[in-house]
């Protein structure tokens, strides 16, 4: 998704632990990321297609993985029993 810049919606200052002169400062124009349709608005998000695709395996696409791994395991197994 695109990232969303928050701007200010209302300008206030802090006196002595006080709120005062509290203004709005929102345009008056239609906001990027905003569309007006019966007098209702709701907020549209573009999603950002990712950089890279990696690869999906599962299920009978992991057990060349594990074959190897086995294969392996059993390598340094019969190793350490010659070699001790």
């Amino acid at each position: 998704y695109k990232p969303v810049q928050n701007k200010p919606i209302v300008a206030f200052q802090i006196v002595n632990g006080e709120v005062r002169d509290v203004t709005s400062i929102v345009p008056q124009d239609i906001p990027a990321g905003y569309e007006f349709t019966n007098d209702k608005h709701y907020i549209t998000n573009e999603p950002i297609p990712p950089k890279r695709e990696y690869p999906r395996t599962g299920g009978i696409g992991m057990l060349p993985f594990y074959l190897i791994g086995c294969m392996m395991m059993g390598g340094v197994l019969l190793y350490t029993r010659k070699h001790p």
